[in-house]
């Protein structure tokens, strides 16, 4: 079974090109499995969304992830686990709202009656 999160990141286009182009490399291709990837050419972004996904920071795909992150001066990173304590946020030292506001943080029900 294991332990399930939702993870979100926004980045420039030209830094989700280069890490695409290293996931592919490995065995398993995080980018390429992910959820959603979504292009905002106006502001020259990505976003890339994965649902109920393992993300262990020992796997190597999730690894180069973390590590090619940590590298940037601009992006969002936003992991929700299972408990609803566990809740990760990370971005990068130039990020700005307005660069990266297309993902947000929040946990909440929804009731349409």
């Amino acid at each position: 079974m294991g332990y399930y999160s939702d993870v979100a990141i926004c980045m420039k286009k030209e830094d989700y090109e280069v890490l695409k182009e290293k996931s592919a490399k490995l065995e398993y291709d995080m980018i390429d499995v992910a959820t959603t990837t979504r292009f905002d050419e106006e502001d020259n972004t990505v976003v890339i969304y994965w649902s109920s996904v393992k993300w262990y920071s020992d796997f190597e795909e999730v690894e180069l992830i973390e590590n090619f992150l940590q590298t940037l001066d601009t992006y969002k990173f936003i992991r929700l686990g299972e408990d609803y304590e566990d809740n990760e946020f990370l971005s990068g030292p130039e990020w700005a709202e307005g660069i990266c506001n297309k993902i947000h943080m929040c946990r909440d029900i929804e009731m349409d009656i």
